[in-house]
């Protein structure tokens, strides 16, 4: 598609928003199951960093509008956080929360705002709950490329 993450003449600004505006949205993974996360076992403390998109998958830049969440292991409030880049040097780039309780859960699909990200990138994801155990959620995130 040609457009370069980071360029801002007021042609890329204008491919950029068409691009937004008509390409179709994707998720990761598709086809497979989503992926576990799992709560570091201390209350607001994230667990380990888990990939979710390799890097090399996506070919174009891309951002992330929406994360799905499933699958919370037990009442408690939860928040997910989302990084870009190589393991060890993961900059984080955006975080939802979710609720279970006794009577609901706020499980399902999350808005999400990323700046755009550069072709290639990986993506990965960490998960901390308000509870002193280990919890899980699952994750896949739905994006758009450039």
């Amino acid at each position: 598609m040609g457009h370069i993450a980071g360029k801002e003449t007021a042609n890329d600004m204008v491919h950029l928003l068409e691009e937004h505006a008509h390409s179709r949205q994707k998720t990761y993974p598709t086809g497979a199951p989503s992926i576990t996360l799992t709560s570091s076992g201390v209350a607001w403390t994230h667990g380990a960093i888990v990939e979710i998109v390799p890097a090399g998958v996506i070919p174009d830049d891309f951002d992330v509008h929406w994360l799905l969440i499933s699958g919370l292991s037990a009442n408690g409030e939860y928040e997910v956080k989302l990084y870009k880049g190589a393991p060890g040097s993961e900059e984080e780039i955006s975080e939802v929360a979710a609720i279970r309780n006794a009577v609901q859960s706020q499980e399902g699909s999350k808005p999400v705002l990323t700046k755009l990200i550069e072709k290639g990138t990986r993506i990965s994801a960490s998960l901390a709950s308000s509870n002193a155990a280990a919890n899980t959620c699952a994750v896949k995130v739905f994006y758009h490329e450039y």
